[in-house]
């Protein structure tokens, strides 16, 4: 790894291997969501409470970086599907690493969806972006989620997310995030087979913070 590389490394990733990564990226999909009517507002109190990276988008990059603070930033990369289209259709590349090195990014986030009715969509576009970070020493996260949104319930079974996460490793990104497998066994089963860092999604909202 290189210094520059490390650097950025060492900004998403305590010295103990862990981090809090706060996902704000969801209205470049869904538009107006509750709780997200005052980005700058929710960014502040979220960096207050002290998480160590925000995966975002470019606008909240642009206008809100007083806020950002000194919290490192994981820019989403890729999107032009919303919920307001006629009919599904694939993610692609909306931005690249160069944009994220614009923006004083420290790593760039992509969907990986292995599985997903348009995986030979958007696994060719996250190799392209996995060859132009190493080039720029840029980390790349990738979502490695099977089949992605489509059929969770049907999908997101341990050998499923097992899989999704291997191939992550097996083509070259810096580090996954996914979906916890449901309990401790079936999580050191996969954990023991990947070689790339994995963070967990948060999941649904719960009214128990333990959950």
């Amino acid at each position: 790894m290189s210094d520059s590389n490390s650097h950025r490394w060492n900004r998403i990733f305590r010295k103990d291997g862990r981090t809090v990564i706060f996902a704000m990226d969801h209205a470049a999909t869904f538009g107006l969501m509750p709780g997200l009517e005052k980005p700058g507002e929710v960014i502040a109190k979220v960096q207050a409470g002290g998480a160590d990276a925000i995966l975002t988008t470019f606008g909240i990059v642009k206008k809100f970086s007083e806020q950002i603070g000194d919290m490192s930033i994981i820019l989403r990369l890729d999107g032009g599907t919303t919920k307001l289209a006629q009919s599904p259709a694939a993610m692609s590349k909306v931005y690249n690493v160069y944009d994220a090195l614009r923006l004083g990014a420290e790593a760039v986030g992509v969907m990986g969806m292995p599985g997903s009715q348009f995986e030979s969509e958007t696994l060719p576009y996250l190799s392209k972006i996995i060859s132009q970070g190493l080039e720029w020493n840029m980390p790349v996260m990738a979502e490695m989620l099977p089949a992605g949104f489509e059929d969770p319930a049907k999908y997101w079974t341990p050998e499923n997310i097992g899989h999704a996460c291997r191939i992550g490793s097996e083509m070259g990104v810096d580090f996954i995030k996914t979906t916890y497998s449901g309990d401790p066994e079936t999580w050191k089963n996969i954990i023991s087979q990947i070689y790339t860092p994995i963070v967990v999604l948060g999941g649904s909202k719960s009214k128990e913070p333990v959950d």
